[in-house]
C-alpha cells in the first residue's frame, strides 16, 4: 500500500511537474505515491470527497489534502530535509 495518493489529470502541466520532481528527487516514489487520474468518475468523486473541490494535483496526506504544485513539492523537499537528505522516508488545474 502506498503513503500518500495524489489526485491529478494526465495533461496537466502542473501534475507533470510534480510527477516530474518525485520522479527525479524522491526514492521509490511510485512505490509511495500512488496517483489516480481525477478524470474517472469515481475518482473525481473521492477527490471532492476529500477536499470539497475537484483541483488537481492534489496530495492525499493521511486524509489532508494538499493543493497546488508548489506546496506539495516544498512538502517532499520538508520530508527529504527532515531525512538528512533522503526523500525515503501556486497553481493548480480547477475543472470549471
Amino acid at each position: 500500500m502506498s503513503e500518500y495518493v495524489m489526485y491529478i489529470f494526465p495533461n496537466c502541466p502542473y501534475c507533470q511537474r510534480v510527477v516530474g520532481y518525485l520522479a527525479m528527487n524522491v526514492d521509490d516514489w511510485d512505490r509511495r505515491v500512488e496517483l489516480r487520474d481525477a478524470y474517472e468518475p469515481e475518482v473525481a468523486a473521492e477527490l471532492v470527497a476529500l477536499g470539497g473541490k475537484r483541483q488537481v494535483p492534489c496530495l492525499n496526506i493521511s486524509g489532508v489534502p494538499l493543493y497546488e504544485s508548489d506546496d506539495i513539492i516544498a512538502y517532499f523537499e520538508e520530508e527529504k530535509a527532515l531525512n538528512g537528505g533522503s526523500a525515503t522516508g501556486t497553481a493548480a488545474c480547477p475543472v470549471t
